[in-house]
This record gives C-alpha cells, structure tokens and sequence, in this order.
C-alpha cells in the first residue's frame, strides 16, 4: 500500500474515532485524559507529522493553494487532497463534529516496517470508555480480536485497527504496532534523543510539522514517492511547514550524519551570496557552498569522498616545483559555484579567489595553452596522461573543467572553450540574471543573505531537477511543474546543526511588464468591465464574477479556476450585488442589464422568478438598498417612462411604494441617507432636478435648487438635521465645488484647476475616514476634500479615463486606467513611484484568499489577471 494512501487511511479512521467520541465529551464524570497522545507513539518512526487545525490545513490546500493545484497531476497527491476535502465537507454539515476536531493535535507516524502506520490524538474528555467502544463499534462495524482491541474493514481489501486507552485513541495499520505502542517496556519517540532535540523546532501552533529520520526514510518506499534524501540521506530534520496561495516553505532545523558531505560545512562560516547578483541571465539552476577556509572545507570533503585529482596535481606540482595545489586552495575566497545555463545548455563552476595576480601565476602552472578569444584569455588546464576527465572539484559537483577563464576576480570553469567565451560576452554585456525581476523579487524575499550551502532551480527552465526530488507518478498529459518560478533550498550553520529554508514558488508567465502575476485566465471573449467579488457561502471563500463582451458570465473560484459559465441575453449595466433572499446565509448574485433584473445562485441557475422584464429599458443602474440591514432588500431603477421604481428581492413591485415621476431621464444611481431619523432617498435627472422622496415614494422636500446638466457623481454627506446635510457634486465647466443642503441652501467652493472633461468620483483617500473627491484630467489626477482643499495632484503624460484609489496600512495607490492606451497606471502615493499594467478596465483590490494580502485582479482583454500588490 502507498506511503500516500497509508496517510489518506490514518487521517480517515482518526477523524472517524473523533466524530464518534464527541457523543460522549458532555458526560457528566468525563475527565481529562490520562497521557499525551505524543507519549505513545514507538520511537523508530522513519516520518513523524502533526496538525492542530485540520480544517484550516484542509483549506489551505485544496482552497487556496495553487502549488497544490498543480501536484494534484500527481495522482497519489489528488488522492490525499479528494479525500482531506471530503472530510471537511462533512465537518461543515456537523457543527459538533467540526467542534471535536478544531485545534485538536492529530500525530501521525510511519514506520519501516511493512510500511505500517500509526495515528493518536487525545479526546477532549475522558468520559464512559466503554460507551465510547461500543459506540465506535457500531459506527464501525468493528470487532474484537483481543481484549479491547478491534479490527474493522474500510472497504473490502483492507482491515485496520483501533483501541483507546487512558484517554488516547490509537488507531493503526497493523494490531501489532498498537501493542507495541503500549507496551510500557517499548522506547517511546517523545523520548528519543534526537527527536527531543528538534522537538522545539515543531511549534505548537504550527499549522502543519514534520520530523524525519532520513536514514530510514531513504530505506523506504516512501523515497520513491517524495525524495527527501535529496538533501539529507542521513541525520535528523524537523520544521514547520507554511502554505500560502503561491508558495511552500518549510523553515526548521537539520543535523546530517558524519558520512554527510554536508558535514563539512560545520567549522565554516556563512557567507554572502553576492554571485546571485553576477551570474548569466539565462542560469536555471544553482548549487554552490559558501566557507571562510576552502582548504580545510575541500580537506574535510575529501575525507569523505576520495580526491579524484592527485594525478593532475602532481602533474602540476612536477612542473611548478612547488605544491601549489594548496596554495591554489588557500588563495579561494567565501564560495564554489555550479550553475547551469539552458539556451546554449552549459555547466559552469565560479569561484572566487583573492590575489589575482598569484591566479595568473597559479593558471601557468595549472594549464598547458591558452587562447585569446574574443579578448578573453581563457586556459586549457593539462589533461595529458589523465585516465579520466579532469573534475577539478568532483568531491562538490560532477562537472568536467577542462577550461578556465579568470574575470572580476572569480574564475570561471567550463568543459568547452566556447562555452566560457560566451558565458564571459554574456558577462561583459551586462545581460545578467539580476536583470530578471523575477528572480531578483524572489531572492530579496526568500534567499538569506549569508549562507552554507544554496540550491536553486527555476523548474520551468530545468525540470529535471524538480522531478527528482518530487519523484510521484504523473498521471495524464499535463505537467504538473507548469508555473512552478522558483525552487530554492538553503542552509546556514547553527552551532550544532543547520538552519534550512526550503521553499517553492508558483508564478504565471506575466503578460505584461508586471512580474508578480499570480494567476492568468483566458476568457473566451474580451472583457472590459471590472471584476466583482462574491462569496462562496459554503467555504466562506472569495469568488469572482466577469461578463466577457460576448455577454458570458463568469463565477471564477480564487486559485483562477471557472466554476461555471453562464450566457445571458443582455450585457451587465450595474454592479453585481451578493445577496441572501431566503435569509439563511447562501448567497445570489443580484444585477441589472437594459431590460431586466437578474437574480442568480451560487451553481449558476436563476432563482425563481427571475429574470424580471422591466416596464420600459432602464436608464440607470440598479440599487441595492437595506434600510435596516436585515437582508430585506429594496430595489431601485429608473426607465426610460421616466419612472423610478421599486422591487421586492423576489422581484415584485412594491405594493405600497408609489414609482416616482421625474421630468427626465435618470441617469445615475438611486441614494439613500439617513437625516435624523428620516429616510431620504435621492435621484437626479440629465437636467439637474433633485428628487428627494420617502420609502413609499412620497416626495420629502421640495428642492428649488439645481446642479449641473448631465452630472455625472453626486455624495449625499448625510448628519442629523437638515441644514448640515448636503449633496455635493462637482461643476467641471466652472471648477467649482458646489454644496445644496436638504434645507434647499447652496454652497459654492473655488477649485484651483481648470477641470473640464474631467471624470468625477467620490471615493475615502485618508486615515480619517471621510469621503473625498477624485478627479480624472486627460493629463493628470486631484484629490480634494469636501471643503474643496486639493490633497493631491499629479500629472501623467498619457490620455486618461478614470481613477480608483486603495489604500492600507503599508500603501496607498491611485488605480489610473487609460481606455485609449489600455493600460493601468498604479501611482504610489508614499514612495512616488509609478509603473504600468495593461488592462481594459480599472481593476478590483480584494484580499482573494482571506490571508490579510491584497491582490489587484486585472481585466486585460480576454485575460484575467491576479497580481500580488
């Protein structure tokens, strides 16, 4: 049976045991257990796991996590994923079953021997043990084999087995594993020495820990399903593992055993890894060790591994009269590096040294011609006589050095001749890999600055590393390292063992200058309205809705992925509302089109009732109103009859609301404020009338005054009494700031820019919370507070159409969006910095997957784009 489907079953039966026990935790004797569900477990696990929140696990990967999204090509790993998703469906139906298992520490560990398994945990209360047993025999069909030890079938082919004890379930593989577990005379791993050591390491809030014996770990099957000993193949490591939406990472400790090569890493210090700045930018993988002595470091290798060299050596001693191999060790300075180029495919080893002058001197010796070659001097290191070929560092990497060239105080080793010669242009012409943001993004973020030893790869260049380590077998034609950026594993000395870092990373090909591109979808057609948030009622996780111009709708889950597509007849003329009509927490999509309402589910089906034909073709978009915030919405939308009217969520006219007469065509929203304690709800027409009217459609106040033909923004700034309330509007012909109070009193303020062809909104820019003004120039944007004082301006050399604006603790951005250019301008406002992101329309700012991290979701044509801010 596979190390996967082993895990999958040891989760199952525990969370079985755990639903089963919870009848029992409100006994009135219940006690606490007895032990620590830890203290059971047999000491000679090769893999040990743990997790307090399984729920919240569950979430992260098969919610969340776009890396897991792509493992799930794997067809072991969409076992295990299917089946965590399965389980937590049943929790989110059963209030009491989710109660058991949140923050309840679930260890599991695996052992060699017949690849057998084992999985404790503590029930919260002791409680009846005996109506526990009998309740989880019935549950599970289960029968006893030996005194209260019971056997069980989950399906046809395979029997486990589980007992409690003192207040600790145990469930296994094998009946003799659990014997074996409480059999006081067993050794127990909370108990073992190493294991006690890193103990520390395995936080106890950590959402998901890991230790492993990796002598064996590697002896076992589980090695040819994820291969761990590709960085450790004995010794001890622990750490706690972190799951976001586009990355992996495991921070913990290590401790190799003495026949590790890593061992010789002990003594030395770690060290800066400035050659990440002055590699080539077509390099796809890195190794490289950083040491303050490479002589004592290269002397300790080769303690390990015998030096394949003496014979070249000693044919440069011979000819130097000297030992310069030591000399030549002792002049090489902070690190070795092995890195790979791909498009030519190249091996290159770079090592920094101290005196160049001693190099120079050391390469005659050391070498047998030299070429000139596009003004590089490049040396043909002595091969004569040599039975196999020269690997002048083959105790660290097996890479052939037949050539050396000496630049910038590093020299650079190679098989070829003309691979050095073009690895030196490359050099040269500046084209290095810190021109890559990418890279250069991802190394400021996740690659310490002073290091032991460091591994990278970019799996989409160099695969082949990747799937060495991630070892599964891949089921079906997809590629499951698709978008997998970065993979880095790093480690740095700490006193008696080493800090490690292992982390990968998920990231789209960008389509634009904008390198932190999350996801990408294609939509069938062009889009160019913004995309709108909605929530998933059963997982509490955002969603997104998009209609292309082909009038598709879109529910879109957060990782990218369409959920449904739905065609309607009409194009989307307002905002798309999430609504509750039935009041039991499930949530509806709400919006207008020319001629009808639409009100559609969560699976994509109308609610009954809807689509709902309006009188005549709307003039304005819908609004969405709830007086009392008790989900019992009205609807208001003006018509062409010049009428506004009022509907029920279920899409019924209001029986005692009287539609409202205007003069002319509305073109904006209906508002609605609160002035004391009257309702007041507020349109206005193309010509500038004011129509102010109660929840029954009665006229309220009478306004004489008048704003602007054809206003296009209008703020209700709503107090108590009438005469401080207003609303605001903008005069873009005049440059004026104009205030019409409720007691019909006019306010006029002097803006210090000429503002015609402007687009005007209302939007909140600072700390203190109230609304401001944004203005949209052809060449520049303003911000100005109520009382017409100018908060910001700056200008922009492109043609613009409107502006947004978002803001957090950290940023503050203007959303620019250009419809000519079609582009999306992001204007810092703290650092003064500007940089551009094609798009269609102004973008959505939303917190996708509830992780306190904000992303732009970007409509670019036929794309929709997620970029991390």
């Amino acid at each position: 049976m596979s190390l996967t489907k082993k895990i999958i079953f040891g989760l199952f039966i525990t969370l079985a045991i755990s639903f089963a026990t919870w009848a029992y935790l409100s006994l009135k004797n219940s006690k606490k257990p007895k032990i620590d569900a830890l203290s059971v477990l047999p000491d000679n696990c090769l893999l040990y796991l743990n997790t307090n929140d399984f729920i919240e696990l569950n979430k992260k990967i098969n919610s969340q996590s776009l890396i897991a999204d792509k493992l799930k090509l794997f067809g072991d790993v969409n076992s295990f994923c299917n089946t965590l998703n399965a389980f937590d469906s049943v929790f989110a139906t059963n209030s009491r079953l989710a109660e058991m298992v949140n923050k309840n520490t679930i260890h599991f560990a695996l052992y060699e021997k017949n690849q057998s398994w084992l999985a404790t945990f503590n029930i919260k209360r002791l409680g009846n043990q005996d109506l526990i047993i009998s309740e989880l025999v019935n549950l599970l069909k289960a029968s006893e084999i030996k005194s209260e030890l019971y056997a069980f079938n989950l399906n046809k082919h395979t029997k486990f087995y589980f007992t409690l004890n003192k207040g600790v379930a145990i469930i296994a593989s094998e009946p003799e594993i659990i014997e074996h577990s409480l059999n006081n005379a067993t050794t127990k791993l909370q108990n073992d020495k190493q294991f006690s050591e890193f103990k520390n390491t395995l936080e106890e809030n950590a959402m998901l820990s890991v230790y492993v014996n990796h002598q064996l770990y590697l002896k076992s099957k589980a090695a040819a399903k994820l291969n761990l000993s590709a960085f450790c193949s004995s010794g001890f490591s622990a750490g706690s593992i972190n799951l976001e939406p586009s990355q992996l990472t495991i921070n913990g400790y290590l401790k190799p055993d003495k026949a590790e090569i890593t061992t010789v890493l002990y003594n030395q210090k770690p060290q800066r890894a400035d050659f990440l700045n002055i590699l080539p930018n077509n390099t796809s993988s890195i190794k490289a060790y950083g040491f303050n002595s490479f002589e004592t470091l290269n002397n300790d290798a080769n303690k390990l591994s015998a030096n394949k060299n003496t014979s070249y050596w000693k044919l440069v001693t011979d000819s130097a009269l000297f030992n310069i191999e030591n000399e030549f060790y002792q002049n090489a300075q902070n690190y070795l590096v092995n890195f790979e180029t791909k498009m030519p495919d190249q091996k290159f080893i770079m090592l920094k040294i101290e005196d160049t002058v001693k190099t120079r001197e050391h390469l005659g010796y050391m070498s047998d011609s030299l070429f000139l070659q596009d003004s590089v001097i490049i040396y043909k290191l002595k091969t004569k006589g040599l039975k196999t070929a020269l690997k002048l560092f083959n105790t660290f990497f097996n890479v052939i050095t037949n050539y050396v060239t000496l630049y910038n105080s590093h020299l650079l080793f190679c098989e070829t001749r003309s691979g050095l010669s073009e690895l030196v242009l490359k050099l040269k012409n500046g084209n290095l890999i810190s021109q890559n943001e990418s890279f250069t993004s991802y190394k400021n973020q996740n690659l310490s600055e002073n290091f032991n030893y460091l591994l990278y790869n970019s799996p989409t260049k160099n695969k082949e590393e990747i799937k060495s380590i991630f070892n599964f077998e891949i089921k079906g034609d997809k590629d499951p390292f698709e978008n997998f950026k970065h993979f880095s594993f790093t480690i740095s000395n700490n006193s008696n063992n080493f800090k490690f870092r292992c982390q990968l990373t998920n990231q789209a090909e960008a389509v634009n200058k904008e390198q932190n591109v999350l996801w990408t979808l294609k939509l069938d057609a062009p889009a160019t309205i913004q995309a709108q948030s909605f929530k998933n009622h059963t997982s509490n996780e955002n969603e997104l809705a998009l209609q292309d111009e082909e009038k598709n709708l879109y529910l879109i889950n957060a990782k990218g992925t369409v959920l449904w597509k739905k065609k309607l007849n009409e194009k989307i003329s307002s905002k798309i509302f999430t609504v509750d009509i039935f009041k039991n927490n499930k949530y509806q999509l709400l919006f207008s089109s020319e001629n009808y309402l639409h009100l559609i589910d969560r699976n994509g089906n109308y609610v009954q009732g809807y689509p709902v034909k309006l009188p005549d073709a709307s003039t304005s978009e819908l609004s969405v109103i709830d007086y009392d915030n008790d989900k019992d919405y009205r609807l208001f939308i003006a018509c062409k009859n010049n009428t506004i009217y009022n509907y029920s969520i279920f899409g019924v006219k209001q029986d005692k609301f009287k539609p409202v007469k205007t003069d002319n065509e509305i073109n904006l929203p209906i508002q609605y404020a609160k002035v004391g304690l009257s309702d007041y709800l507020i349109a206005l027409d193309k010509a500038g009338k004011i129509y102010t009217f109660s929840r029954k459609g009665e006229g309220r106040i009478g306004l004489k005054n008048k704003t602007i033909e054809n206003c296009t923004a209008f703020y209700i700034d709503a107090t108590n009494n009438i005469n401080s309330t207003y609303l605001i509007y903008v005069d873009d012909k005049n440059n004026l700031l104009n205030k019409i109070s409720f007691s019909d009193k006019k306010v006029v303020e002097k803006l210090n820019t000429t503002l015609e062809n402007a687009t005007i909104k209302f939007r909140q820019l600072d700390d203190h919370k109230a609304t401001d003004i944004l203005i949209t120039k052809p060449n520049a944007i303003f911000a100005y507070n109520l009382n017409g004082n100018l908060l910001f301006e700056k200008l922009i050399d492109r043609e613009l159409s409107e502006t947004d604006f978002y803001s957090s603790e950290s940023e503050s951005l203007f959303l620019v969006f250009s419809k000519n250019k079609q582009e999306l301008i992001l204007v810092d406002q703290l650092k003064q910095k500007i940089k551009s992101i094609n798009a269609s329309a102004l973008p959505m700012v939303k917190d996708l997957f509830n992780n306190n991290k904000k992303y732009l979701i970007v409509t670019d044509g036929n794309h929709l784009n997620c970029i991390a801010l």
